[in-house]
């Protein structure tokens, strides 16, 4: 999937997706924006996923655009629940890129994730920003994780990604959301997964 623009808003639960659920790798999401590109609102969502029983890989997500906003508990997200390998998020902006908020209705964290989630077999892949500058704020997330064991799925098994940031001026952390979700930058290994947590 590829996407050539000059502006990119995507908002009130749109969704770009590219998935496999059956034997076969999931494509690649590339977008590539002039000016600035906005991801908002809940169940706003950028993802390439590998089903639950499915054998192959993600595809990797890239985003190049003067500036980036993801606010309001959108995500852009590359996840494993099948036997395969989690894609990379790459970000590359010109100037800032912001990680705002949460959702209203369900609490999501505005973030990247790269993720093997309860259940799965497969390794995480990497989230790569470049950046004039990076705002975290308000319970804004970049996460490489191993799902833990939920309800009848065992942990995930395979390693997490890593998070890589290069930024020119200045990386802002700070804040929580009003239901606690903290801002900040995470790898781990959930109870009862398998492997080691991404690096950061």
């Amino acid at each position: 999937m590829n996407i050539t623009a000059g502006t990119l808003a995507i908002t009130d639960d749109a969704q770009l997706s590219v998935s496999t659920f059956g034997r076969g790798n999931a494509g690649n999401i590339l977008m590539q924006i002039a000016g600035a590109a906005v991801f908002r609102g809940d169940e706003t969502l950028v993802v390439s996923n590998v089903g639950s029983d499915s054998i192959g890989n993600a595809g990797s997500i890239r985003l190049n655009a003067d500036s980036v906003s993801v606010l309001e508990g959108a995500q852009l997200n590359s996840f494993t629940r099948g036997r395969g390998d989690a894609g990379n998020v790459t970000i590359q902006a010109n100037g800032a890129v912001v990680f705002d908020g949460v959702g209203s209705s369900d609490g999501f964290p505005s973030a990247v994730l790269s993720n093997v989630e309860a259940g799965a077999i497969g390794n995480g892949g990497s989230i790569n920003i470049t950046a004039d500058s990076l705002f975290l704020t308000n319970g804004g997330q970049l996460g490489a994780i191993v799902r833990g064991a939920t309800g009848v799925l065992r942990g995930g098994r395979g390693n997490g990604g890593t998070v890589n940031v290069n930024v020119q001026d200045a990386v802002t952390i700070a804040g929580t959301s009003a239901d606690g979700t903290q801002s900040g930058i995470f790898s781990s290994l959930g109870s009862g997964a398998v492997g080691s947590g991404g690096e950061h």
